[in-house]
């Protein structure tokens, strides 16, 4: 942040003890040193929203060319239906609400969708208890309607430093919390940690409540991720060279700092993570860009 309160919004420090992260997770010979990547993305059928989803559709497309996230070592598409990425060989994972109250109690108030924290919790126990995560270096999560580059992250990673607790990757500067899940980059020791206190995190924080600091509505998943991965002493480090969003106003040029909707140059743009690109025809022409 450009300022900062100690104690009320964090401590106001960078991580300490960062050391190579070449042992933090097992691999096999064939894999990039510190690379390995298991990607995820969620799909909704029911966003809360009238307007038209073309996330099926991006997902789709990007499995038949093997991009997005299923240019990672391990994928997984989950959902709240269960339905077909590609026919006859890559399906949805499907989670369902526990409680009939945590995937729809509440919308957002700019875009009319669900808040999104109560699904991803039972996503990420879907991820544990398949354990992909467990062989890989990191676990990324990325948007459907976010263009992600695999090959230019693990550059990014290949000479990161993981501390002892795990790391994952703030990717908007100047707020107070600024964990954006167009993209979100763990560790295997961060998500090991982050797992193990799920429940705890689930009962402790107040993620359906409406307070001043987080916006007066409730919590979305990178929000309770972030919360909960701090509150069990993940490290927290910068990433703000890992995308380019228009959800995040320090991305924006000076002249577009009020326009939510701005999207960056995908010519220009050498980022990992480009976000958000929500029409099939606008998406590919991204992608398309980055390959110049």
């Amino acid at each position: 942040m450009k300022k900062c309160v100690p104690g009320i919004q964090g401590s106001c420090k960078q991580a300490h003890g960062l050391v190579a992260g070449t042992k933090e997770a097992s691999r096999s010979v064939t894999s990039l040193s510190a690379t390995n990547l298991f990607c995820f993305s969620v799909y909704l059928e029911d966003t809360g929203s009238t307007k038209k989803s073309y996330a099926l559709d991006l997902l789709r497309t990007n499995l038949f060319l093997g991009s997005s996230i299923f240019g990672c070592e391990a994928y997984r598409v989950y959902s709240d239906v269960a339905t077909w990425i590609s026919p006859d060989q890559v399906n949805t994972v499907q989670v369902f609400d526990p409680t009939g109250n945590d995937f729809h109690f509440e919308k957002r108030k700019h875009t009319g969708t669900w808040v999104n924290a109560g699904i991803f919790i039972q996503v990420w126990k879907a991820i544990q208890k398949e354990g992909i995560w467990k062989s890989k270096d990191y676990t990324v999560k990325a948007d459907p309607e976010t263009v992600f580059l695999p090959m230019r992250l693990r550059a990014k990673l290949e000479n990161q430093k993981v501390t002892d607790n795990g790391i994952y990757f703030e990717n908007c500067p100047y707020v107070a919390y600024g964990f954006f899940g167009a993209l979100e980059v763990i560790s295997q020791t961060a998500v090991s940690k982050y797992l193990d206190n799920l429940d705890d995190c689930k009962s402790s924080l107040n993620w359906k409540g409406h307070e001043k600091l987080y916006g007066n509505q409730a919590w979305g998943e990178d929000l309770f991720a972030q919360k909960c991965m701090d509150m069990h002493g993940v490290d927290k480090i910068e990433g703000y060279d890992l995308m380019v969003d228009g959800n995040c106003e320090a991305h924006r040029p000076e002249s577009e700092k009020k326009n939510k909707k701005w999207k960056p140059d995908c010519a220009s743009t050498q980022t990992p993570a480009l976000h958000r690109f929500a029409k099939s025809q606008e998406y590919f022409d991204c992608l398309k860009a980055t390959q110049r």
